[in-house]
């Protein structure tokens, strides 16, 4: 059996038909893939700041708490001891803002050379 012409013709249409149709499928999933992905690396760093934040809070609560209890019970070693740990949750705090900027720059830049 020989074929016409015409349904050979819309056979090649319905192949590259079919092939533009996988091509679009699969370039869909690709996007929907990397975004995805691009959402939960946001989240982990969001994750990452907010452990950040906790810490130094922690720290200058901490502090708080002993200077107060050395103040209290007249223990100067407790007082200081409270003074310098909300200092080092201060310095956590500035280092991890400096951070958070410098970061923020660099993909600013990353952005903008794209």
């Amino acid at each position: 059996m020989v074929k016409n012409k015409g349904v050979i013709q819309m056979e090649d249409m319905f192949k590259k038909l079919i092939k533009v149709t996988v091509i679009g499928s699969l370039i869909t999933t690709s996007v929907m893939i990397a975004g995805t992905i691009l959402v939960v690396k946001k989240i982990d760093d969001s994750g990452d700041k907010i452990e950040d934040k906790k810490d130094s809070f922690k720290d200058r609560i901490t502090g708080a708490a002993n200077v107060l209890m050395g103040k209290a019970t007249n223990d100067m070693f407790k007082e200081n001891k409270g003074k310098l740990q909300e200092t080092k949750g201060k310095a956590k705090e500035t280092f991890n803002d400096v951070k958070d900027n410098i970061s923020d720059k660099v993909n600013d830049i990353k952005k903008n050379s794209n």
